[in-house]
């Protein structure tokens, strides 16, 4: 029998090994997980593409940089939602949001989490910022789809065009508190070069997410260069806006009820606002999780902190109005004038 000598290094606890380490094992292992998922979608006669995670990997990250993820973007047809989400439970993977009421849910993506909790998949239906039919936008961008190769066998991708107005698609949903997001929509600014900006322009134009694209590209240095030279938005809607620009909680609700345009429309917003689902008050305080009485309890402090936020959730308000029709240009000549 072969003996493996045991090093110092082999004996190093787990809190010791370095984050990009522990980061890079991840992304590996996700890798796996994103063939895996793939195989067996092929297998139930599902199309798929893998978006975002190791496909930018290889796409902006060639220099060496290491781009970890802590999850897998797989987007389906719309109509094979439900069959691609029973793959996933055949897999072991469970729904962490069950329960929630459905304006609770993200708008074009499920999450799916396989215990103990490392594997996580993302299922997609959309993408964020695309405002036509899904179906049509699953058509749009399938027909285009590129080949890459994720652990250890070739999936289907978003091709380059696609890929880059992604890029500013997720800067924009993530918004101005999306450092990962900008810093990522950042490298796509300096590396792809102005054909695939203007295709990718094109593409965002006919999926209605043209003013997505901009909110995102104005996030970063040279963004509002490229945007303008694209003929994108000069001017985004304040839904839009507050997605990509507000920096306090509360604000995207804020917008969304100033733009409610009946009085029932604005109450139901008030409604969910304040009153969400158990389930989800659950998933996001420790003290909802302690019984009914710590339920209640999480409830009131809901209700303590968004009373002390309204002032905040004003100022943020007017800025994100302000953002939402200027250049970054006019954003930075603001922000020295107001701090000089």
């Amino acid at each position: 029998m072969t003996q493996h000598s045991v090093t110092t290094e082999d004996r190093r606890p787990r809190s010791e090994v370095s984050p990009a380490v522990l980061g890079t094992a991840r992304s590996l292992r996700l890798d796996r997980v994103a063939s895996e998922v793939v195989a067996k979608l092929d297998g139930a006669g599902i199309d798929s593409l893998v978006l975002k995670g190791p496909v930018h990997a290889q796409w902006l990250y060639d220099d060496g940089t290491p781009r970890t993820y802590c999850d897998i973007d797989i987007m389906v047809p719309p109509r094979e939602r439900d069959r691609a989400t029973n793959v996933l439970l055949s897999l072991g993977f469970e729904d962490p949001a069950t329960g929630f009421r459905s304006h609770e849910r993200c708008g074009h993506a499920d999450t799916y989490v396989r215990p103990p909790g490392i594997d996580k998949v993302d299922l997609h239906h959309c993408l964020a910022g695309v405002t036509v039919d899904a179906d049509l936008a699953w058509s749009v961008l399938r027909a285009s789809a590129a080949t890459a190769v994720v652990g250890g066998a070739p999936v289907r991708t978003l091709a380059p065009a696609a890929r880059t107005m992604h890029v500013a698609l997720h800067a924009a949903q993530h918004g101005v508190r999306g450092t990962k997001t900008r810093n990522e929509l950042a490298r796509a600014v300096r590396m792809v070069d102005i054909e695939t900006w203007q295709a990718a322009g094109e593409l965002a134009v006919a999926l209605g997410a043209g003013e997505a694209m901009a909110a995102g590209l104005r996030l970063v240095d040279d963004g509002d260069l490229i945007a303008q030279r694209l003929r994108l938005p000069a001017e985004v809607s304040r839904r839009v806006a507050a997605q990509a620009f507000y920096t306090a909680r509360g604000t995207r609700s804020l917008v969304a009820f100033l733009d409610a345009p009946t009085l029932r429309t604005k109450l139901g917003v008030v409604r969910h606002r304040t009153v969400p689902s158990p389930a989800m008050m659950r998933a996001k305080s420790p003290t909802a999780r302690r019984g009914p009485v710590g339920l209640a309890a999480a409830y009131v402090l809901r209700w303590l902190f968004m009373a002390r936020q309204a002032p905040v959730l004003w100022r943020d308000y007017r800025l994100v109005v302000s953002s939402a029709r200027l250049s970054t240009a006019d954003r930075a000549a603001g922000n020295r004038s107001s701090s000089a």
